[in-house]
């Protein structure tokens, strides 16, 4: 990790920065989510499929008769029951920190709303599938884009 934190022009902290009491002036460097090409589409594709399969799986237990608000808690487990192994299967491939987060975030959103909708009426798996891997789509853009709003706030605030 340090040696990309210099490759990226990021000062390193020394031990005479910390004895010259300048701990506190010192940007702490941070490393925003990974952008190469392979994790890109390793989380687009992981973030759609566990949305799509968790969405499924939810929509095959869940049913008509089911109250919406006991479909919604049932999906929500459902979703992280499925994404969990998913996550950490994907996670050797694709690395555990960019992809826990939004994989279990679109197995729970997908559950809850697909759960929902599969109360309320019937619902095909045509349109569960679709519905869960754009959720699962929408889980990763959020996360993405609270990541950016967080690093753009931290860079304000340092410098």
């Amino acid at each position: 990790m340090i040696a990309e934190l210099r490759d990226r022009g990021v000062p390193a902290r020394t031990r005479a920065d910390y004895n010259a009491g300048d701990h506190a002036r010192v940007p702490v460097p941070t490393l925003p989510m990974e952008r190469r090409p392979y994790f890109l589409l390793g989380d687009l594709i992981s973030n759609t499929g566990v949305g799509a399969l968790v969405a499924v799986v939810v929509a095959v237990v869940g049913g008509e008769s089911w109250p919406a608000w006991l479909a919604m808690v049932g999906g929500m487990l459902v979703g992280n029951l499925v994404a969990l192994p998913a996550a950490v299967g994907l996670s050797v491939v694709f690395g555990a920190m960019e992809l826990m987060l939004p994989v279990m975030v679109s197995g729970m959103l997908s559950g809850m709303v697909v759960g929902m909708r599969a109360a309320s009426g019937p619902l095909s798996n045509g349109t569960a599938l679709t519905l869960g891997a754009a959720l699962g789509l929408a889980a990763l853009l959020a996360t993405y884009g609270l990541n950016a709003y967080v690093h753009a706030a931290h860079r304000r605030r340092v410098t």
